[in-house]
């Protein structure tokens, strides 16, 4: 995506020795008394929910999962009836504001499905429409940060396609939506 920064130094990483030490902060010592979280699955996601299950109780958090069909999953997640729940999104355009319109809270669901809402992230979010690229990139990096703190999503990874041709195939291009252009594609 334009304006994406590669060296940016922020979000998760796999760290079980602080979530036990915020699981204590937080008064569930080891997840005691923690109540368990129901998390809702599209059926075809079960093995990777599962996973993440089993990583979680590793530090005393309890998911249960509950697998429905990917339509009725949607509805649930536009009419705010699901709390926790496994999704994918890919952006609509080649611009970070397709991401960025997803926490701002003046939008229902979709696209904002989480509810989140923060004045501050909503004031940038209007302030980036009319500004120039680098500023608006800028203001995105800033936005995501603040979202990123609250944590209404817990990105699980970023999918990279690959594309294999046969040497003698030249032009191929895809761009970061991973749209294909064969106007320029020539085999020698």
């Amino acid at each position: 995506m334009p304006g994406y920064d590669s060296a940016a130094q922020y979000g998760y990483n796999y760290n079980p020795a602080k979530a036990l030490q915020l699981l204590a902060q937080a008064g569930h010592p080891n997840g005691q008394g923690l109540k368990p979280i129901t998390i809702l699955v599209p059926n075809n996601w079960e093995d990777i929910v599962n996973f993440i299950a089993s990583e979680l109780q590793e530090v005393g958090i309890t998911l249960t999962i509950e697998l429905m069909q990917p339509n009725v999953l949607k509805q649930q997640m536009s009419r705010s009836k699901a709390i926790m729940f496994r999704a994918q999104w890919l952006a609509d355009y080649p611009d970070a504001e397709t991401y960025m319109a997803c926490f701002n809270s003046h939008f229902p669901a979709p696209p904002n499905y989480t509810r989140f809402n923060n004045p501050t992230f909503d004031t940038w979010y209007n302030q980036s429409l009319n500004l120039p690229d680098t500023a608006r990139w800028h203001l995105y990096r800033q936005m995501d940060s603040v979202a990123m703190s609250y944590a209404p999503i817990i990105p699980l990874y970023y999918e990279k396609l690959m594309h294999f041709t046969q040497n003698n195939i030249t032009g191929f291009r895809s761009n970061p939506m991973n749209i294909i252009d064969l106007k320029r594609v020539d085999k020698n």
